[in-house]
């Protein structure tokens, strides 16, 4: 084959979904050669790991206004590629102990990992109940939790995720344990939450190579109580408003509402309901659109990280990416045989130039917003090649949008409102 491209696994566009709410994760994965081989995720570097702290620890929030009618920014690390999500820091227990969690709009149930955890990685905090003061272990007859399971009259939990392993698309991950009460702190205020804390993980779980949880910011979820965001609005700490900038490298949580040094321009607003979905118009290539006649909503996943569109929407905007090749060559698209272009998952080193030459993409929202997404958004960099952003969605025809589209806006979620924000992002902004 061509030495100038690379063979993605066949999970390389991973769906990480959370089975119980039935929202998704995807993450982008690419392999050195042609043959369907495993790629490991590089680690952050000891200068990498320093930042973090500093971004994340109590003298950082004492710095900002932590009022109610005052937004707070709490800086976030990951990215597109190759971690497929986005984390911050939290604090649970007395004394307080930081754990990293994934910024999840598409699941509403906060998890960590649990001492004496089997399976989860090894160099990170874990949750130990016996060494906090402030622990409250809930019983298979509490009301503040739905009991998944019971286990010596502890209430527990198990949560499952698909395509968790990169090279075995079909197989599913579970992690499971028992079900806690404690003091949680985001952004520097705390309230009581209760929690999964995770003592059964699959093995080889890829997605929490680097941190080892997840926070969801949806309605509850499995374990069926408040996240922390919404327990802290319920205490009356907090707006019922939060925000998400996401750039290449990182990004900003703002809860209690949304800071106006990351706009550049005005908020479009359309409709927000349940799981965070929106009403969902067409996809646009080249200025032509890409509909259906049934009726969708779209999902607003920040846990997924490529645009997933139903198999009939997506065969057109295929055809539309063809028919550019007629005056336009697209590197990928135009100079490949059938079955080894960029829609088939695999991947081509490109100058600025050939990423240039691709068409914008707009996700019509709400008979009201367009969504541009240029192609330095949807051509994702993976390995000094360059991927395709857009995919085919579950079984289930869902239509997600993930961190492609959101990487250009900040997003503001006013959930008492039921609305979300688009606003255009300032240059350098987060």
């Amino acid at each position: 084959k061509n030495q100038n491209e690379t063979k993605m696994n066949s999970a390389s566009l991973l769906l990480l979904a959370l089975i119980a709410c039935c929202c998704s994760c995807y993450c982008l994965a690419a392999t050195a050669s042609n043959r369907f081989v495993n790629f490991d995720l590089h680690k952050f570097t000891p200068e990498q790991r320093k930042q973090l702290q500093q971004r994340t620890t109590g003298q950082f929030f004492a710095q900002q206004q932590q009022k109610q009618s005052t937004p707070i920014n709490i800086p976030s690390l990951g990215n597109i590629f190759p971690y497929g999500i986005y984390w911050v820091q939290i604090q649970v227990g007395t004394p307080p102990r930081n754990f990293n969690v994934a910024i999840d709009t598409g699941s509403g149930d906060l998890l960590i990992a649990g001492a004496g955890c089997n399976g989860c990685i090894q160099n990170i905090t874990k949750y130990d109940p016996k060494a906090s003061s402030t622990n409250t272990v809930l019983s298979c007859s509490t009301n503040l939790a739905h009991c998944g399971s019971c286990s010596n009259s502890h209430c527990s939990f198990s949560n499952s995720y698909e395509t968790c392993v990169l090279n075995d698309p079909s197989k599913t991950c579970t992690v499971s344990g028992p079900v806690f009460q404690d003091l949680c702190t985001l952004g520097g205020l705390s309230t009581r939450c209760v929690f999964g804390s995770i003592t059964f993980q699959t093995k080889d779980f890829q997605q929490f190579h680097e941190i080892d949880g997840v926070m969801g910011l949806a309605n509850p979820d499995a374990i069926g109580a408040p996240s922390i965001f919404s327990s802290l609005v319920n205490d009356g700490k907090l707006a019922n408003v939060f925000s998400l900038c996401f750039d290449f490298q990182g990004g900003v949580l703002t809860i209690g509402g949304y800071d106006k040094k990351y706009i550049n321009g005005s908020i479009a607003y359309t409709d927000l309901e349940g799981y965070y979905s929106t009403s969902f118009d067409s996809v646009m290539v080249d200025g032509r659109s890409a509909s259906t006649f049934l009726k969708h909503r779209v999902i607003l996943d920040s846990g997924t990280n490529t645009l997933l569109l139903p198999g009939d929407i997506l065969s057109k905007v295929k055809v539309y990416f063809r028919d550019i090749c007629s005056h336009t060559k697209l590197h990928g698209i135009c100079d490949v045989s059938p079955g080894k272009g960029l829609f088939d998952r695999v991947c081509f080193p490109m100058s600025s130039s050939q990423i240039a030459a691709f068409p914008m993409v707009e996700v019509k929202l709400d008979q009201k917003v367009s969504l541009k997404v240029p192609p330095r958004n949807y051509l994702v960099p993976v390995n000094n090649t360059y991927c395709m952003g857009i995919d085919e969605s579950t079984e289930f025809g869902l239509l997600i949008i993930g961190d492609v589209v959101m990487k250009g806006f900040y997003m503001i979620m006013d959930r008492g409102n039921n609305r979300v924000g688009w606003a255009p992002l300032a240059k350098g902004s987060c």
